[in-house]
């Protein structure tokens, strides 16, 4: 069941890039980035209230702990929704897609830096084999541009961009 939810998940991540570019040609990045927090809300709080099994209770929050979810709810739940969607406005739904690749990478790197949690080998192989989508992205621009052949020139003009007519 755990693999069939994580699933469930990957698809619906991967639809939100789409689905939010069709989104953002009738509201504001910011206005959307609150009305999908809202439904998210709105779902974890039913959740919440019809689920039977209670969640197991843990240790209290120390005061570190609690500067770390404030941190936690201010870049991924305040800062993040709104800078993603002002992105996906300015790119293609699928470049977006693409660079959300490396959330993995940045992901695995903090928790290895900041937490220092240990990062075995399966974590790593998963951190590389996630960044080659965004990296093939950047050298396919690189080789587009390349290969594009310079614009034709108008035929009263030399190549110092000076006209030839006296």
């Amino acid at each position: 069941m755990a693999i069939l939810n994580a699933l469930i998940a990957a698809l619906a991540f991967g639809l939100s890039a789409p689905l939010a570019k069709r989104l953002l040609d009738a509201v504001p990045p910011l206005f959307l980035a609150g009305i999908l927090y809202l439904g998210a809300g709105i779902f974890l709080g039913l959740v919440r209230r019809f689920w039977r099994r209670r969640p197991a209770t843990g240790r209290p929050l120390t005061a570190r702990d609690r500067w770390i979810l404030a941190g936690v709810v201010l870049v991924g739940g305040v800062l993040a929704p709104p800078l993603l969607l002002w992105g996906l406005q300015r790119s293609s739904a699928t470049t977006t897609a693409l660079l959300l690749n490396l959330e993995v990478v940045f992901t695995v790197l903090l928790a290895g830096i900041v937490f220092n949690e240990h990062l075995g080998l399966r974590i790593a192989v998963a951190a590389v084999v996630s960044w080659p989508p965004a990296a093939s992205y950047w050298a396919g621009r690189r080789v587009i541009r390349r290969s594009r052949p310079a614009p034709p020139r108008s035929p009263g003009r030399a190549s110092s961009g000076r006209s030839t007519t006296t």
